[in-house]
């Protein structure tokens, strides 16, 4: 490409910029010019050439990544200094955040964390968000109203997001089909098969009929503060025929209550190979009645399995309309 000789000096960042004009210029007339120069063109004398390069970074937009850390430590990029050196597109720290740190302009997923909404309390009086033994701590009825469901951060957090981001990616819910499961803190004895102490945790628990309300009542309140944002659901941990069945029991509820089809702007799915047993591996999910799929140790390490989740998961989507997605 060429550019007047007084155009040159001080191009350094401008250069992207100056050939979108050119391109765009109304009447045709590019700031691009032959390359193919006569050395006895006098026409061609006020351009000098150079190659098309830029030092804007080339960032993987089909690449992204999940910030992990220690409990109580930084939940920002600025404390992974080798994380920009990947060039993904885009990173989660699975939050919303209305500032996110953003290095070479990677993208930020934000991501409402969902949970059914539980009936027992804490030694403060705070109602438990996870909790993982159901018959001690039942959800709060009925399960199909907006009062069904709790969601983080705030209404006020998440437009506040959505407005200073306009554009970006939601995901409502993380794992969401995913039971809690309670983990022993202290044993009654080093023989003892009694928990003295149990650390309740988990995903994002939350029936199928209720997370149809949720992502609803979601998907509205983000859209209302950026028309632009794209929203997605929560995704499974993976795409096997009892978590499709709770994928189908999401899609079936919200046109039950809503009289139209879930606006999904992006299907969201892992795909680990997991064990679905009671209390093992990936669990049952939550409000399913289905079998789970039985999974040997050496599955593990099986990438066709990887495959064949994805191709389910595209023909599900396919026989709703969704293919385009």
């Amino acid at each position: 490409m060429s550019l007047p000789k007084s155009s040159f000096f001080g191009l350094k960042g401008k250069l992207v910029l100056l050939i979108c004009i050119g391109l765009l210029l109304p009447s045709g007339q590019a700031l691009v010019k032959s390359t193919a120069v006569h050395a006895n063109d006098p026409e061609q004398s006020n351009f000098i050439y150079i190659p098309m390069v830029t030092d804007v970074p080339y960032l993987a937009s089909r690449m992204g990544y999940g910030l992990t850390y220690a409990s109580g430590g930084p939940n920002t990029i600025s404390a992974f200094g080798n994380a920009v050196n990947l060039k993904a597109g885009w990173y989660l720290n699975w939050g919303v955040n209305a500032n996110p740190v953003r290095p070479d302009n990677i993208d930020y997923l934000q991501m409402i964390r969902v949970h059914q909404s539980l009936s027992c309390t804490n030694d403060s009086g705070n109602t438990y968000w996870q909790y993982a033994f159901r018959e001690e701590c039942p959800y709060i009825e009925p399960t199909n109203e907006s009062t069904s469901y709790s969601y983080r951060p705030s209404q006020a957090t998440i437009e506040a997001a959505a407005r200073a981001n306009p554009g970006s990616v939601w995901a409502v819910g993380n794992e969401i089909e995913r039971k809690d499961w309670a983990v022993c803190q202290m044993w009654e004895s080093p023989e003892s098969s009694v928990c003295l102490e149990w650390l309740h945790t988990g995903q994002d628990e939350i029936l199928p009929e209720t997370y149809a309300i949720a992502y609803h009542d979601l998907y509205n309140i983000i859209k209302n503060a950026d028309p632009t944002a794209r929203i997605a659901i929560g995704g499974v941990i993976q795409v096997t025929p009892v978590r499709l069945e709770y994928l189908t029991l999401v899609w079936e509820a919200y046109q039950t209550k809503y009289g139209e089809e879930m606006p999904v702007d992006i299907w969201n799915i892992h795909t680990f190979v997991l064990k679905e047993q009671l209390g093992v591996g990936a669990d049952l999910p939550v409000g399913t009645e289905g079998e789970g799929t039985f999974v040997r140790n050496r599955d593990h390490m099986d990438i066709g399995l990887i495959g064949d989740q994805v191709i389910a998961m595209r023909q599900w989507m396919k026989e709703r309309g969704q293919q385009e997605k």
